[in-house]
Order: C-alpha cells, then structure tokens, then sequence
C-alpha cells in the first residue's frame, strides 16, 4: 500500500492501492503498516514528526513546497528517510506517473508500461537514499554530481527502436554519473521524467 500524507484536497481515482489522509488521521495508522509513505506537509507538524519517529519503511517527504530553509527542514526528518527537493510536479501527480509501475508488479496484465522493478527494490532505495530529485527529461544538464540510481520514466509510444532507447538511456546515465539506472516505459500523457537519487 501506497499512504501519502497531505493537507492538500487530493483525489487518486483510479489508484486502488493508493490512499490519502491527513495528518489528524494518522492515529488510526500503524507507522510500520505501509509499504511506502509520501508525506507532503508543511514542517513542523508535530502529530506526523510523532508518527513517522516510528517508522522505518520507505519514506519520502515532499520538501518542495515547503516554506523553511532546506538545512533546517532536514532536522526534522529522520536519517533513513529520503527527501524531495526539487521536482516539476506535485505528489499526486509523482503517484500517477510511479502507480503503473509501482502497483503493476502486483498483477498479471500490464499493458500500459513495461516493468523493470522488482517488488521491494524501490522502497530499499528509498531507505539507503537522502535526496530524490525528478526532472523532466529535456530539462537535464550534465552534472558532476555521482548519482546512486537514476530511473528514467519515458514514454513507450515514441517511435523509436530499442536500440535508440538504450542509447539514450546511456547517454542518460554517463551524463548524470548514475550508478544503476532503470528503464521504465509507460504511456506517458507528458514529456519523458527522471528520478535521481543518492
């Protein structure tokens, strides 16, 4: 199960794993019980610090829209949780372009993307990693940061060979220094994104 936390009136039709609540609702959640948590809150929030000073699964807090300095900001969230700092979208919509992905593991038929991901893999990364950042494809500069995984959400409609993807997905990964990098292909209604983290 998907929990993603927020003040913010969101609805995830069409994501059946997929729930949101508010930070007043998380008493009634046990902070080991899902597999994966986006909290998208302003800090400092004291019943989700509470809740989540319990929590060792995969976490990833949405910092983007958050009004404190980033130093500051990353005393409140415990080490083995990850951060968004920069991104071009807000938390639902990460969900919506992840769900196929993410949730398609879980069934036979997927016909709108091709997986690459193994069940657990993800949140594992999320708990060896302290930042994520996701940016849209054509928006990329070569940088010298070392990045530890890069995914790369692009679209499987384009007309392109398979040879033409892996020469782009290599380009991708020298030009971000990422160690790993996976593929994910959907049917994107928007340009190609990538998800760093370190």
């Amino acid at each position: 199960m998907l929990l993603l936390i927020t003040e913010k009136v969101v609805e995830l039709e069409g994501i059946e794993n997929a729930i949101v609540r508010s930070a007043a609702e998380l008493c009634y959640i046990q902070p080991q019980g899902p597999a994966l948590v986006i909290i998208d809150i302003k800090l400092p929030n004291a019943a989700v610090l509470e809740w989540v000073s319990k929590r060792t699964r995969a976490t990833l807090w949405w910092l983007a829209s958050t009004n404190l300095p980033h130093d500051s900001v990353l005393e409140y969230v415990p080490a083995q949780h990850c951060c968004v700092q920069q991104t071009h979208m807000d938390a639902s919509e990460f969900i919506r372009l992840l769900s196929p992905h993410y949730f398609g593991r879980l069934f036979d038929d997927t016909p709108d993307c091709i997986l690459s991901i193994t069940p657990g893999e993800l949140e594992q990364q999320l708990i060896r990693c302290r930042e994520l950042v996701l940016i849209p494809e054509h928006e990329i500069l070569p940088t010298q940061a070392i990045w530890a995984y890069l995914y790369w959400f692009t679209s499987s409609t384009l007309n392109m060979s398979i040879e033409e993807y892996e020469q782009r997905g290599v380009k991708l990964k020298h030009d971000l220094g990422a160690v790993q990098m996976c593929c994910l292909m959907s049917n994107l209604p928007f340009s190609s994104f990538v998800m760093l983290l370190r």
